[in-house]
């Protein structure tokens, strides 16, 4: 038991340092944060940490879209389908903003798995088609590189 609570203990003291510090972080040490929270175990406690990151931190746009990529993931595991939604809103507007046509995939297939969560399931599946067709003009447009660059070489 005592290994428990040194354990969680230990962890709020990480989290705490991290807060504390954070108005002195650059961006780039921004992101890095927020791609750490994957390694917290406990998506609860994941999921807090980054809320209150996106409550505190000043984030550049494109940051901010990290942030909610990752705030989404961790709403959708811990069940919390309105932050889930929400995230994914602004996340959808941040993304088309800045011309993040992949996180804007990524939102909508997200509101997607929100609204069948919540019995809407014809708006999940506009959510997800909206997705795959993002999607599917990535992949087009990459495709698209591919052989322009394959043909520099024939």
């Amino acid at each position: 038991m005592s290994k428990y609570v040194f354990s969680q203990v230990k962890l709020a003291l990480i989290l705490f340092s991290i807060l504390f510090s954070l108005f002195s972080f650059s961006q780039k040490n921004l992101s890095s944060i927020i791609k750490k929270s994957d390694e917290i175990y406990d998506s609860q406690k994941a999921f807090s940490f980054l809320d209150s990151l996106n409550q505190k931190a000043k984030l550049n746009e494109k940051t901010k879209v990290l942030l909610y990529e990752k705030l989404a993931q961790r709403a959708l595991e811990v069940s919390n389908y309105g932050k889930l939604t929400e995230v994914c809103v602004k996340g959808i507007d941040l993304a088309q903003k800045n011309k993040l046509d992949s996180a804007e995939a990524f939102f909508y297939k997200f509101i997607g798995f929100s609204q069948s969560y919540n019995q809407k399931l014809k708006e999940s599946i506009v959510s997800f088609k909206k997705s795959a067709e993002i999607q599917g003009k990535l992949e087009n447009f990459r495709g698209n590189k591919l052989q322009q660059y394959r043909r520099k070489f024939d």
